[in-house]
């Protein structure tokens, strides 16, 4: 009986002692683990408490604006904001007229830039082969009918809000280049041709907003194609979205002080257009910066960043694609079809506080009957709403699959 009760006795500790033994145990591999996700170093005496981040690398964007850069240093320049009698004397302008300019001159290369202010122009053909550039918006512009350049033909935009409507066009051997805000390609309407078509919608901002008052203020940026007709031809297809935006502002903050933001990149190949071509390649790009910095001490107020941001390459159901990517000398194709939407986005709010003590209590001042004098209270916020799309086919509408062909 005395054995027994003994055994009885020691049972409780042993067990204890395997229990404490596995839960310090689980401790150490906790404390290990855990260790070298939250690390501070200890700060100097002159130095703010740094933290570990994650290092990240962005990946480079593609220039957009290359290639009309290229062909603007090589092509003659025509300036549709001037009359004839400031057009350069060595073309023949024969027959021009003060609302219209005739340009007789055979060309390789040539650009026809928009001007500085807002403008709608639509591309057509004539009945005679010779194209025509039509101003329906923009009080500076001038109508052009000239012969196809044999090389090379370039529509740019300025600094305004330029949009470019292509109805249906021959282009023969000629590569058409296009940069502007807006680009369409209208229902019905057919680009053929040999050569490569680019198109890119650009919109950019950079600098700041001019003199920060409190309140709400607005920066909007869109870029945007539609492809609504046929494309058939025999090079590449390159469509291109692209928004960049820069902004730096200081501010002065007493009250509240807020930034709305929207952009918006967006290339779209509508259902029931056609696209014919070696290559295809239809990309939105958004890259922005949104800097708020309160930099000469707070008195007092919030700062906010209030954004919208949507990037969208799409590829709609019920499109007819037909591809013939090159072949290199090892029997490998190139791409033929890409598609892809990408939002870099980096924002910023400083605010930058006075050094300071409460030093006594105001009176009569607000519903409470005094503020804290020596205190200051300033807060941010930023509230964003990111939309990243890159979509080929689909059948949400209904409407038929994609045909991918080639």
């Amino acid at each position: 009986m005395k054995s027994s009760k003994s055994l009885g006795r020691k049972a409780p500790r042993a067990s204890f002692r395997r229990s404490r033994t596995v839960v310090e145990r689980l401790e150490d591999r906790l404390l290990l683990s855990a260790d070298p996700l939250v690390k501070v170093r200890a700060a100097d005496a002159e130095q703010p408490l740094a933290v570990e981040n994650l290092a990240y690398t962005k990946n480079a964007k593609p220039d957009a604006l290359k290639g009309m850069e290229t062909l603007s240093n090589i092509a003659t320049l025509i300036d549709l904001t001037r009359p004839v009698s400031q057009q350069n004397t060595k073309l023949n302008w024969q027959g021009s007229s003060a609302s219209l300019l005739k340009l007789n001159s055979m060309l390789e290369s040539l650009v026809l830039d928009l001007g500085d202010g807002d403008s709608r122009t639509v591309l057509s053909q004539e009945s005679d082969g010779q194209l025509r550039l039509t101003r329906e918006e923009g009080e500076d512009l001038y109508d052009l009918v000239f012969a196809k350049p044999s090389r090379v033909l370039g529509l740019r935009g300025g600094g305004g809000i330029d949009k470019v409507v292509l109805n249906s066009v021959d282009l023969g051997s000629t590569k058409l280049n296009v940069l502007a805000e807006k680009i369409e390609l209208l229902e019905g309407s057919l680009l053929s041709g040999s050569a490569d078509i680019e198109f890119v919608a650009s919109s950019a901002f950079s600098g700041d907003l001019g003199l920060a008052l409190p309140g709400t203020h607005n920066l909007d940026r869109k870029a945007t194609i539609d492809i609504a007709g046929s494309i058939n031809v025999q090079g590449d297809v390159l469509l291109t979205a692209d928004v960049l935006v820069g902004l730096e502002q200081d501010v002065n903050l007493v009250g509240a002080y807020t930034v709305k933001g929207t952009t918006e990149s967006r290339v779209s190949v509508n259902a029931g257009a056609s696209i014919t071509a070696r290559s295809i390649s239809v990309n939105a790009f958004t890259d922005s910066r949104w800097a708020l910095a309160v930099n000469d001490g707070v008195v007092g107020g919030r700062l906010a960043l209030d954004l919208k941001q949507d990037t969208r390459a799409d590829i709609e159901a019920g499109v007819r694609l037909k591809l013939s990517p090159a072949v290199s000398a090892g029997s490998v194709a190139s791409k033929g079809l890409v598609v892809q939407a990408v939002d870099w986005l980096d924002t910023s709010l400083t605010l930058d506080m006075d050094d300071g003590s409460i030093s006594g209590l105001s009176k009569g001042i607000g519903p409470d009957g005094g503020v804290l004098q020596g205190f200051e209270l300033g807060w941010t916020q930023v509230d964003l709403a990111r939309t990243t799309v890159a979509r080929l086919g689909g059948s949400e509408s209904g409407d038929p699959l994609l045909t991918l062909s080639g």
